[in-house]
């Protein structure tokens, strides 16, 4: 059975050879070589070498463990078996810091495996992480004792290898002071995300309580006045015209007037909830950290955008599902 050093040596190889190209994969290789490649130049050398070698590099280690003790008797008054106590807790802890780095960067190579790059962040942006950004990343990945939070911070330091400056200072504030319960509302209503706007048709009207656990955490706007995403007519190269709102990548159109679509009152437009005859969507914004963190979630967009234009047309069949398609263009995607 390989044992737990080839295993984590073949995910480093593996992801690197194949699981992502060009710039991509050079921004793993930045963190890897910076947080692992001490770590993964031992299990190669450890496979490498004789018994002879390895067993001189051990008893070099213990010769410089001795070596600080003494030094540690030199400098503060305490008895040699203390010195050599403390000089061996702190060698304990390093490689238990260093355990740490490496599963997260195991949980980042499992995430951009399961997500990988799409060809745009393959081949655009920056070489290598920012090296502050990986110094930065380290200190809270150096801490990631347990399972939960080695993938956590995977998660994190993939999705600023798939795109960077994602992932500010703020955002890693964020993340590690966001409690589970915050955490998991996040990510709950992650799934009725559809660029900034959290769709309430979708997630629901939040309670006080919610709102105030995501805006104190910074990651959604106060909406105490309420908000939402008001329709604008536009003109067709035909000559038609619609009704048109966008979200994010894209666009709710409808081929009737303002007036016949409040009639209609539908429950996903806000303007059956609030009696105002503006045919507006009821949403929830995120804040730019909030819209960062909901990047390295899973992308559930194409999803939330079905289910919402679905609910649309309940009361409203004749609405069209739009998507972006550069700068100023929008096209009709007869399969939403």
């Amino acid at each position: 059975m390989a044992d737990k050093d080839d295993n984590e040596l073949s995910i480093g190889v593996e992801l690197t050879s194949s699981g992502v190209k060009l710039n991509a994969k050079s921004r793993f290789l930045s963190a890897f070589d910076r947080w692992g490649g001490s770590f993964f130049g031992r299990s190669i050398a450890q496979n490498e070498r004789d018994a002879a070698r390895i067993e001189a590099e051990s008893v070099g280690e213990q010769q410089i463990i001795a070596a600080a003790a003494r030094k540690v008797i030199e400098q503060m008054d305490v008895d040699p078996g203390t010195a050599q106590g403390l000089i061996e807790h702190h060698f304990g802890k390093a490689a238990q810091k260093q355990e740490n780095l490496q599963g997260v960067l195991r949980e980042a190579a499992e995430d951009l495996r399961n997500e990988p790059p799409t060809d745009a962040q393959n081949s655009s942006g920056q070489e290598t992480v920012a090296p502050e950004v990986l110094d930065r990343m380290e200190s809270y990945a150096r801490d990631a004792s347990t399972e939960t939070l080695r993938h956590k911070w995977g998660r994190v330091l993939a999705a600023e290898i798939r795109k960077p400056g994602t992932v500010s200072n703020k955002v890693m504030r964020i993340v590690d002071e966001l409690s589970p319960e915050t955490a998991a509302l996040f990510e709950r209503i992650n799934g009725a995300r559809i660029g900034l706007n959290i769709m309430e048709a979708l997630a629901g009207e939040l309670t006080f309580s919610e709102s105030s656990q995501l805006v104190g955490a910074g990651l959604l706007t106060d909406s105490s006045l309420g908000l939402s995403r008001q329709m604008r007519e536009i003109s067709l190269p035909d000559g038609s015209k619609r009704m048109f709102a966008t979200a994010g990548a894209f666009a709710i159109a409808i081929p009737l007037s303002e007036s016949e679509i409040v009639s209609r009152k539908s429950a996903a437009l806000g303007s059956a909830l609030t009696g105002r005859s503006k045919a507006t969507l009821s949403v929830e914004v995120l804040t730019n950290e909030g819209f960062a963190l909901a990047s390295i979630l899973k992308d559930r967009q194409e999803e939330a955008f079905g289910a919402l234009l679905s609910k649309l047309r309940e009361s409203i069949p004749e609405a069209e599902g739009w998507r972006h398609r550069g700068e100023d263009t929008w096209v009709q995607d007869k399969s939403l």
